[in-house]
C-alpha cells in the first residue's frame, strides 16, 4: 500500500465535519417521502462528470477529499465513492453503516460504496446515472464482488478493514 492509499490517509479522506459537506446534505436532503441516501447519491451522480486522474491532475492515482470533489465537480470512481460516503456520514450514518469499497481485477482497480440503510444493506455505484447503480444485498449482506472487481479493503473516516 503505497502513502497515497495509506489506511490513515484514505480514513482522512472521508470528511463528515467538513461545513461545505454539511450544508451540501442540508440542501439536498429535502424530501421526508424519499429516503435520504437516495437523495445524495442522486446528487453525486448527476453533480459530478466522471474523468481520470491523469487528465484532472496529471498523475496517475490521485483521490480527492469530498470538498474538493464538489469543488470541480469531475472525478473518477474512488473520487464520487468518497463524496457520497462523507455525505452519508455527515447526514446522520454511522461508521459501522457506511464505507468505501476498494476492489481490485486484471484491468485495474474500482471502488464503490456499501450502505446499510432502511434495514438492509445496499451495494451503490455513485458514478452510474441517476436512478440506476442501487443493487439490494440482502442475501449476501455487503457484496465484496460489483462487476468483477472483488473487495480488498473497505474504509470510512472511523474504520479501516482489509479484506483479502
Amino acid at each position: 500500500m503505497s502513502a497515497l492509499t495509506s489506511k490513515a490517509y484514505l480514513k482522512m479522506l472521508i470528511t463528515p465535519d467538513d461545513p461545505l459537506v454539511v450544508q451540501k446534505v442540508s440542501q439536498v436532503v429535502t424530501n421526508p417521502l424519499w429516503p435520504d441516501v437516495w437523495e445524495l447519491r442522486d446528487w453525486v451522480a448527476g453533480n459530478m462528470d466522471y474523468a481520470s486522474d491523469s487528465e484532472l491532475h496529471g498523475i496517475t492515482d490521485y483521490w480527492q477529499f469530498a470538498r474538493e470533489a464538489m469543488a470541480s465537480g469531475r472525478g473518477d470512481c474512488e473520487d464520487y465513492s468518497v463524496l457520497l460516503v462523507s455525505l452519508l456520514r455527515a447526514c446522520g450514518y454511522g461508521s459501522d453503516e457506511v464505507y468505501v469499497m476498494t476492489g481490485y481485477k486484471e484491468t485495474g482497480g474500482h471502488a464503490w460504496v456499501v450502505v446499510k440503510a432502511i434495514g438492509v444493506w445496499w451495494t451503490i455505484e455513485p458514478q452510474a446515472s441517476t436512478g440506476e447503480g442501487i443493487l439490494y444485498s440482502l442475501v449476501t449482506g455487503q457484496l465484496t464482488e460489483v462487476s468483477g472487481y472483488t473487495a480488498q479493503y473497505k474504509f470510512n473516516d472511523q474504520a479501516f478493514y482489509d479484506l483479502t
